[in-house]
């Protein structure tokens, strides 16, 4: 019983550990960018709501307005993550 305990832990800290958000990256003319992927999550979609969410709390915190600018989201498969990322500029 404990080593199937230990293995559950060792994965689940694994799995969390693989989620990677960027954290706003400004990548010019005015314009940021956030992408994410998640071992846990199954869609993309979900994920590029919780990018928009960050990016206008972001904006909010600058006393601006989120302003989109293009975003792709793909759902997890068999044999990758699901995973967004987003693009916008704070006016």
């Amino acid at each position: 019983m404990r080593t199937t305990t230990f293995f559950t832990i060792v994965t689940a800290i694994t799995l969390v550990a693989c989620a990677t958000t960027t954290g706003v990256v400004p990548i010019g003319d005015g314009m940021s960018m956030l992408s994410k992927h998640d071992p846990m999550a199954w869609s993309g979609g979900k994920l590029k709501a919780e990018l928009y969410t960050e990016a206008g709390a972001h904006c909010k915190q600058q006393g601006k307005e989120l302003s989109p600018v293009s975003d792709t989201a793909q759902d997890a498969t068999m044999s990758r993550y699901a995973s967004a990322e987003i693009k916008f500029r704070c006016k």
